[in-house]
């Protein structure tokens, strides 16, 4: 029932940003200097939508009330988000386990 999700400044979101870009909202952060600051920025990005990080919390506003007052280019971004997931990294299982599974035969491959 989102149309868009904003980011908690200044710890960013981790499992926030996940969740609602799983569920096909766009996310709205800001890329911080810590570890913190920047998971939101990097899960937006391995969706395809680097557009939607701004440089500072009052880009962050007004990127927000620019998608708020432009309802087509909104449904835009939904529907390039929702094409984007089932190859994003964060939502390709199938990659996951095959990434994990590799990275296992890694570990017990003997030395």
């Amino acid at each position: 029932m989102a149309d868009l999700a904003l980011d908690g400044l200044v710890f960013g979101a981790q499992n926030g940003a996940s969740d609602a870009l799983g569920r096909g909202v766009p996310f709205l952060t800001v890329a911080g200097e810590t570890m913190h600051g920047r998971i939101a920025a990097s899960i937006v990005t391995q969706c395809g939508l680097p557009e939607l990080i701004a440089p500072t919390p009052a880009a962050l506003e007004e990127l927000a009330l620019a998608l708020v007052g432009d309802p087509p280019r909104l449904a835009e971004l939904k529907a390039r988000l929702r094409a984007a997931l089932p190859d994003s990294g964060p939502f390709d299982a199938q990659r996951f386990a095959r990434d994990l599974e590799r990275l296992y035969q890694g570990l017990a491959a003997p030395r």
